[in-house]
């Protein structure tokens, strides 16, 4: 003998699953995982920059600092949402700027964007697609100092 089970009552099942299922996903999602945001500058081989000027955009920025202790930073126009930013030093490239931000989980809220970019001697180097700008993040321990010893490539 089949149990007699009415349309509304599989509705009614169905409803349910796929309203638990969207529950648990925005719990899931809205776990934020504040971290240090690193802007790294990637350059084409042979090319010397001394310097780079570059805006970060995001929700609630932390105020900008040097990745690099080899890097003067100087910090112009910050908002909780974006920062123009100048790195100057001898052989600009490779990690130039740390931000802390609320959620590292997803990069894609952040951007960054170079401005400008000079040589050793000040002057303006042309092709700015040749040069590019890769963030990438890591954890913050409940301390606020950076977890780990490297950064997480998202």
């Amino acid at each position: 003998m089949r149990p007699n089970i009415s349309r509304a009552g599989v509705m009614l099942s169905v409803t349910g699953v796929v309203a638990f299922s969207a529950c648990a996903d925005q719990t899931l999602s809205s776990r934020a995982v504040p971290g240090t945001l690193t802007v790294s500058l990637e350059m084409p081989a042979g090319v010397r920059a001394g310097g780079v000027t570059l805006t970060i955009g995001g929700t609630e920025l932390g105020v900008p600092r040097s990745a690099d202790r080899r890097y003067q930073v100087f910090v112009e126009g910050v908002t909780s949402s974006s920062a123009t930013i100048a790195v100057v030093g001898e052989h600009v490239f490779g990690p130039l700027v740390q931000v802390d931000v609320p959620d590292m989980t997803d990069l894609s809220a952040y951007t960054a964007r170079i401005a400008e970019i000079v040589d050793d001697h000040n002057a303006l180097l042309p092709n700015h697609e040749a040069y590019r700008l890769i963030l990438t993040a890591r954890p913050t321990e409940r301390d606020g100092s950076p977890r780990g010893p490297g950064s997480d490539r998202f």
